[in-house]
């Protein structure tokens, strides 16, 4: 399969890795992929020396982080209206800021833990891959894309056990079958046959363990959501699927309230709700500024008596120059804003620019140009219960959503914008990670979309409720809320650190024996 010679294999590997890995993800989601994509790449990189293995490592990532984020090299050319080489150009310090550090720090540690037994490189190869993601997530420019375990989402049965180790522990699981069988394949003919083969039953067994728990806890909200029925909300989902470019240009300053309010009146005059929520960016004015467009809203929610949630910018006048947030604003029946949360997460060179003189990556057109973060993180009080929100990338990143729990949401809501990159694969792989957070932390979790899949996940990370993707399109849902903490929403990323140590000793644990 892999060739004699370690160069058939590298070639093998950048040629074939990079295809399996993406089609693991949206928009093909072939879900075992995930599990035996990194073999050609694993067995290159341990076939060959260092320098040879990490430009493997390096041309077969880049391959892979492209398949996988072809909307990047696109958003740029629309988004930021610049050529394709520079989007070229920004792609590539990208992959080489984010991805290429933890896969190189990866490949240069796997290497060195081969020298183990055979029956315990899995399993420190995994934890080493999970640590790796953590660093990347946590430290090198925090880019969540592409995680291993994301190949998993809608394999419900996997993802369960997440509410214990989070998105790191499914990603260890998935990297320990592969590495195992790089150790089958590569021991054959050897002494390590027998060693290699322990540890690959060792797999096996944590493998049926997690599959066992998966089912185990899919059962148990089987029976909870029976015996919740009589405690289900109802929220009314509306996207307009309105063109980015609205929302920066003065002339349009306001028009999509028109287009919001009709979907509005629409779906709370054929079906009671609780709550409506609206997308990010769905209020292309300063609400807070406005009364007689709030005066509007007023006229629509009143007849029905529903609140409206909805995202927004928001403005502080004063000192030497006005201050802007990405926001989101809860408004009751009569039209007054009665809560506000502030993104505090910004998207870099979107929503702020770190590069502030560097004019390639600033946009070129009207209106807001740059949030700032937002201070306090605020839980906002609905018919409901108890939210949490998370706008766009926010939800990304779980600890960021874990504080959210732990400070009393009961439902979490992700108000995301998918017009301004237009890509269904960038949709659905954000999608993707809130289907995760729904787990980790085992609440409803609310995604209103400007484009769609706007969706109500439930807590097994299971879509209850999907509406059209880029179209205008409006849906009810249910939920109900929920109070208790899982173990990772108390104890977050545990697992993640716990690899990381274990391949801390490892690495060092082999330096003395050598």
């Amino acid at each position: 399969m892999f060739g004699r010679r370690p160069e058939t294999t590298s070639i093998v590997a950048v040629a074939i890795t990079p295809f399996l890995y993406s089609w693991a993800f949206p928009l093909e989601s072939v879900h075992w992929l995930g599990w035996v994509a990194f073999v050609p790449w694993f067995v290159a990189i341990r076939r060959c020396g260092l320098g040879e293995a990490l430009l493997v490592t390096s041309a077969t990532t880049l391959a892979g982080v492209y398949l996988v984020a072809a909307w990047l090299v696109e958003s740029v050319s629309t988004y930021y209206d610049r050529g394709i080489g520079v989007a070229a150009a920004m792609f590539l310090a990208v992959w080489l800021l984010t991805v290429a550090p933890s896969v190189w720090l990866f490949t240069a540690v796997y290497r060195r833990l081969a020298r183990c037994p055979a029956w315990c490189v899995p399993l420190v190869g995994a934890a080493t891959w999970a640590a790796c993601e953590l660093g990347r997530v946590r430290f090198f420019f925090q880019d969540p894309f592409g995680m291993l375990g994301y190949t998993q989402a809608g394999a419900l049965q996997t993802m369960q056990i997440a509410d214990v180790v989070g998105i790191y522990g499914v990603s260890f699981l998935v990297c320990a079958v592969q590495l195992a069988v790089v150790e089958l394949l590569l021991a054959i003919g050897t002494t390590r046959i027998r060693s290699a083969g322990s540890g690959a039953l060792i797999v096996g067994v944590l493998v049926v363990l997690a599959q066992g728990y998966g089912a185990l806890r899919l059962q148990h909200f089987v029976v909870e959501g029976e015996a919740m029925a009589g405690h289900r909300k109802t929220v009314g989902l509306v996207q307009a699927n309105l063109d980015f470019g609205w929302q920066w240009k003065q002339e349009f300053y306001g028009i999509s309230l028109e287009r919001y309010l009709r979907m509005t009146r629409d779906l709370v005059g054929a079906s009671q709700v609780d709550l409506v929520i609206w997308p990010e960016s769905s209020m292309t004015f300063f609400p807070e500024e406005e009364a007689m467009f709030r005066h509007s809203i007023a006229s629509v929610l009143r007849p029905a008596a529903v609140p409206l949630l909805a995202g927004g910018p928001a403005r502080d006048r004063g000192g030497e120059r006005d201050v802007y947030y990405n926001a989101a604003f809860v408004f009751d029946s009569q039209g007054k804003i009665t809560g506000r949360y502030d993104k505090q997460q910004l998207l870099p060179f979107a929503e702020y620019y770190p590069l502030a003189s560097v004019r390639l990556v600033r946009r070129q057109f009207d209106g807001v140009k740059e949030f700032v973060p937002g201070s306090k993180l605020e839980i906002l009080n609905t018919p409901i219960g108890r939210v949490g929100v998370a706008i766009c990338n926010e939800v990304m990143f779980p600890e960021l959503v874990g504080e959210r729990v732990r400070a009393g949401a009961e439902v979490l809501v992700t108000l995301a914008n998918d017009t301004w990159l237009g890509s269904v694969q960038f949709a659905r792989e954000s999608l993707d990670m809130a289907r995760f957070r729904a787990v980790e932390y085992r609440r409803f979790l609310v995604r209103s979309s400007t484009s769609g899949p706007s969706v109500v996940i439930d807590p097994t990370g299971a879509i209850q409720l999907a509406t059209k993707e880029f179209a205008a399109d409006a849906a009810v849902g249910w939920l109900y809320p929920r109070s208790d903490q899982s173990f990772y929403a108390r104890w977050g990323d545990w697992f993640a650190w716990l690899c990381a140590g274990v391949a801390i000793l490892a690495c060092w644990g082999v330096g003395r024996v050598r």
